[in-house]
């Protein structure tokens, strides 16, 4: 055998049977570690629920981007065109150009804006954890009993996993319903560089919040 893998027993450098062999493993293992690879990244990073009606739909959408508020609004239509919350970091909400800004592209994204409001949430780490403490403080204080989260789709695990452990001992419903980052389908979120950024970024987030953040706040 040593003659078939290695050249010689004292110069044990792999013959080029010995190396063909060992690149079509490596070819064969990364074909089918592939495919394996997007389920795994999908089935970590994404948690989502078939929509449903409900009277409060609340928006991940820090920069009033238009097309995610495009996207809200369809999802709005989805659930039966409820009154729409829009997170706002602090600090930024203090500015009048912020405001209005949210405003005009929610306006121009074809949302009722008598229906829409702005969500204050503290600037503070870690961010995804006490956005959903400010969310259900929110919808505690004003009475409801469930909500729909529009997020970002490889974050919806992330983001209700937070939001259930402080909505449970409060008793509110969460559902987490998905928008779509540019290049990031779930079909095909690793054919785009966009996708592959989106999916990775959370996935590896999610797996430090899993170890650490979680884990901490729990016994902390």
């Amino acid at each position: 055998m040593d003659n078939f893998f290695l050249k010689t027993k004292t110069h044990r450098v792999l013959t080029w049977p010995a190396r063909s062999i060992l690149v079509v493993f490596i070819f064969v293992a990364v074909y089918f570690s592939i495919p394996a690879a997007k389920h795994a990244v999908v089935w970590f990073t994404v948690d989502i629920d078939p929509p449903a009606p409900t009277a409060h739909l609340v928006v991940e959408n820090w920069d009033a981007n238009i097309e995610v508020f495009e996207q809200a609004n369809a999802i709005a239509a989805q659930v039966g065109h409820p009154e729409i919350w829009a997170l706002v970091n602090q600090p930024p909400y203090f500015e009048e150009r912020t405001r209005r800004q949210s405003m005009a592209n929610a306006w121009a994204a074809g949302i009722d804006t008598s229906r829409f409001r702005l969500l204050l949430v503290p600037a503070k780490e870690p961010k995804t954890l006490n956005n959903a403490k400010a969310i259900i403080d929110t919808a505690s204080k004003l009475g409801w009993k469930e909500l729909t989260l529009a997020t970002a789709v490889f974050h919806s695990g992330r983001s209700k996993k937070a939001l259930r452990y402080f909505a449970e001992p409060k008793g509110i419903t969460v559902r987490v319903l998905p928008w779509f980052e540019a290049g990031a389908t779930l079909s095909d979120w690793y054919e785009t560089d966009a996708g592959q950024a989106a999916a990775f970024n959370e996935f590896l987030k999610m797996f430090f919040y899993d170890i650490y953040i979680f884990k901490l706040h729990s016994f902390g």
